[in-house]
């Protein structure tokens, strides 16, 4: 397959109709597809593999579907199912109809991280920067986007280009991250340093990490030096190893001094995962500080990880953001 086809099939995004965009009438989605839909919904939104038979039978129900709810749900959700395992063709080909579902941001930046999460293990890297960056210009507030952009750069030599994207990136996060604590966008703009080869700039990027820091940022990096600290960010950016991921979700109680006076707020935690998947090193960060006790409490005594997983060793989790919202009903 050319490449030349993942690239145009990306940037021809915005030009080609979803297949739901065909005569449909209006009407209740009935029958047993509506619940089939639902679940491939949420396995492919989880990324469960071997969906090719639930794709085949929501081919079957869509041949026979007329109204328009029961197009556009049954068309999403082989959409979904199509970027997760389908050929990378099939796959961009899908992204359409993604964009123009009517669904959270959430959903479709999964998906679309899923998608050049493939081109990259694919080794189709070209075609992964192209939609890295056509993701990052649609997506602007997802920061994932432009930390996978500026790697994808500096794996295909693009190394100015890179090195602007990635401490843009690392200026922003040093503007909002407490003193002392180490923003993952440090990770990502240290370990350009490593495709480069450029000591200059490595010893610069430390200097600068070290000011935040308000200690020498070498040993800190020096944690991962036995894998690397490229591969640190490389694995948890493009998923390739057990990528440590919450297992156990917060479940904060609203502060009754908070609820009392009608305050709202968010919480913006940092912190590191233990090898057993524990928070530690907790900073919390709120809009108002009447919600960062029991944020800290929540978080510290809840939340817990699956190993995140190196070259086949569990290793610390550094530099994990995770954000709580408390908001009255």
């Amino acid at each position: 397959m050319k490449l030349r086809l993942f690239v145009f099939g990306a940037l021809a995004l915005c030009l080609v109709p979803a297949a739901s965009a065909q005569a449909c009438t209006k009407g209740k989605f009935r029958g047993s597809a509506p619940y089939v839909a639902k679940r491939a919904h949420a396995d492919a939104l989880e990324n469960k593999p071997g969906l090719a038979e639930v794709r085949a039978e929501l081919a079957g129900f869509r041949r026979n579907e007329r109204t328009c709810l029961g197009q556009n749900t049954i068309d999403f959700a082989i959409a979904m199912i199509d970027v997760n395992e389908a050929p990378l063709q099939q796959a961009v080909d899908a992204l359409p109809t993604i964009f123009q579902a009517s669904v959270p941001d959430y959903e479709k930046t999964r998906m679309m991280h899923r998608l050049i999460d493939r081109f990259y293990t694919a080794r189709e890297y070209p075609a992964a920067v192209s939609l890295a960056r056509m993701a990052a210009g649609k997506f602007p507030e997802s920061e994932g986007f432009r930390q996978k952009l500026a790697l994808l750069l500096a794996f295909t030599g693009q190394d100015e280009e890179a090195r602007t994207i990635a401490q843009l990136q690392l200026d922003e996060a040093l503007q909002k991250v407490p003193e002392g604590t180490m923003p993952f966008e440090g990770w990502v703009r240290y370990a350009l340093t490593d495709m480069s080869g450029d000591v200059e700039d490595r010893q610069a990027v430390l200097a600068q990490l070290s000011d935040h820091l308000g200690r020498d940022a070498g040993p800190v990096v020096a944690e991962f030096a036995d894998v690397s600290v490229l591969a640190m960010v490389m694995a948890r950016a493009f998923g390739m190893e057990g990528n440590g991921q919450p297992i156990a979700p917060p479940r904060p109680s609203y502060p009754m001094d908070m609820a009392r006076l009608g305050h709202e707020g968010i919480c913006d935690t940092y912190f590191d995962v233990s090898l057993e998947g524990v928070p530690e090193n907790l900073i919390a960060v709120c809009t108002d500080p009447g919600f960062a006790d029991e944020t800290v409490r929540a978080v510290s005594d809840e939340v817990r990880f699956a190993p995140f997983v190196l070259n086949g060793q569990p290793k610390r989790l550094v530099s994990v953001t995770y954000p709580l919202e408390f908001k009255l009903q």
